[in-house]
């Protein structure tokens, strides 16, 4: 992210998944740097992004859910990575979906 940008060792890994459980490192090639940490979505954020998706915020709907998700780095380092990169949201939505159990591969089967 930047220089200052705060670090990921094993230590603040082991911490945060004591804290939070199972957790997702996300990267991406489109921006250099970035990593973040996530947890699954509970059932309440991914209905509450799913409402949102459906109404008159839908462009904010993903954001929300990946603060919501996001448990590394904190939110002044994580606005820093909006700042830099606008579209960090969309571009990290696909993976927070699959967590949340949509993979788009559904499959349906006449009986």
């Amino acid at each position: 992210m930047t220089d200052d940008a705060p670090t990921l060792d094993e230590s603040t890994i082991a911490a945060l998944k004591a804290k939070h459980g199972a957790l997702t490192l996300l990267e991406s090639d489109a921006m250099e740097g970035v990593r973040l940490v996530v947890r699954n979505p509970k059932r309440i954020e991914y209905d509450r992004f799913h409402e949102e998706m459906n109404g008159e915020q839908a462009t904010g709907a993903m954001l929300t859910l990946l603060r919501s998700v996001l448990v590394w780095p904190d939110a002044t380092a994580f606005e820093a990575v909006l700042n830099r990169y606008p579209g960090a949201a969309q571009e990290f939505g696909r993976e927070i979906s699959r967590l949340a159990g949509v993979s788009g591969r559904a499959r349906a089967s006449k009986l």
